[in-house]
C-alpha cells in the first residue's frame, strides 16, 4: 500500500513538473523598438504594464502624415516589430464578415435568408441549409471545432496546453470537409453561439461573382484573407 501511494505522488510530481515546462509563459513588451522613436516613446507610456503585450504596431496619422512604430518582439527568435508585420487580429475579422454580406445584400446579390448551398454548391451535407444571416451572426448552430480524426483532436489539445492557435493549417477543403460532416444543433440553431466561435462564420462563402469560391475567413490567424 505504501508503495503504491510512493508511485503515485512520483507519478504526479512528474506530471506536474511537466506541465510547468510545457505551459505557456505571459508575455511581456520588450525594449526593442523600430520606425519613429518619439512616436514608440509615446505609445509605450500608454501601456503602464508591459505584461500580457509581446508587441505592438502603432500609426499615427496627423496633418496628411503617416507615422508608425514597433515596439516588442514578433517571434520566439526575438524579431522586432515593424511597420509591415502581420498580426493575428482574431475574432475582429468577423465584423469584416457581416460587412462584406451586408455590402453583397445592399448591392442585391445576395439575401440573408439566401441557403449556404445555393451560394457555396461544393458542399453536400446538412450544413448547406443554413442562411447566411445565421452564419454570420453566429445562429447557425454549427460547431467551433470539428477535427474529425484522433490527430485532429490531438492538435487542439495541444494548442490549449501550448498556447497555440487552434484554428491553424485551415484552408477551404478543411472547412468544406468539416461542414458536410457535421449536421446544425437543432437546439442552438436560430440562438446565438459563443462569442469565440469561428466555424460558422468560417463557412460563409465569399461573395458570388469572385474568381474564387473561398470562403470568408474570420478565424484567429487569417486576418489576410478577411477583406
Amino acid at each position: 500500500m505504501r508503495r503504491t501511494v510512493v508511485i503515485a505522488l512520483v507519478v504526479a510530481l512528474a506530471a506536474s513538473l511537466v506541465g510547468a515546462a510545457l505551459m505557456p509563459r505571459v508575455p511581456r513588451l520588450g525594449a526593442q523598438v523600430t520606425g519613429d522613436a518619439d512616436l514608440a516613446r509615446l505609445a509605450r507610456t500608454a501601456v503602464p504594464d508591459p505584461t500580457g503585450h509581446r508587441g505592438l504596431a502603432v500609426a499615427l496619422v496627423e496633418n496628411g502624415r503617416i507615422r508608425t512604430a514597433g515596439l516588442g518582439d514578433r517571434d520566439a527568435d526575438g524579431q522586432p516589430v515593424e511597420a509591415g508585420t502581420a498580426f493575428e487580429i482574431g475574432s475582429v475579422t468577423k465584423v469584416l464578415t457581416g460587412m462584406l454580406l451586408a455590402d453583397q445584400v445592399a448591392a442585391g446579390v445576395v439575401h440573408p435568408d439566401d441557403r449556404l448551398g445555393a451560394t457555396w454548391p461544393a458542399l453536400t451535407g446538412p450544413a448547406r441549409d443554413v442562411t447566411l444571416a445565421e452564419l454570420a451572426s453566429h445562429r447557425a448552430g454549427l460547431p467551433r471545432l470539428a477535427p474529425g480524426s484522433v490527430l485532429g483532436w490531438a492538435r487542439i489539445l495541444w494548442s490549449n496546453v501550448s498556447g497555440g492557435n487552434p484554428y491553424a493549417e485551415q484552408d477551404t477543403d478543411t472547412i468544406r470537409n468539416a461542414a458536410d460532416r457535421v449536421s446544425p444543433d437543432a437546439d442552438e440553431r436560430g440562438e446565438s453561439t459563443t462569442p469565440t466561435s469561428g466555424r460558422p462564420c468560417s463557412a460563409t462563402p465569399s461573395p458570388p461573382g469572385r474568381a474564387s469560391r473561398t470562403p470568408i475567413c474570420c478565424r484567429r490567424g487569417c486576418s489576410s484573407r478577411s477583406a
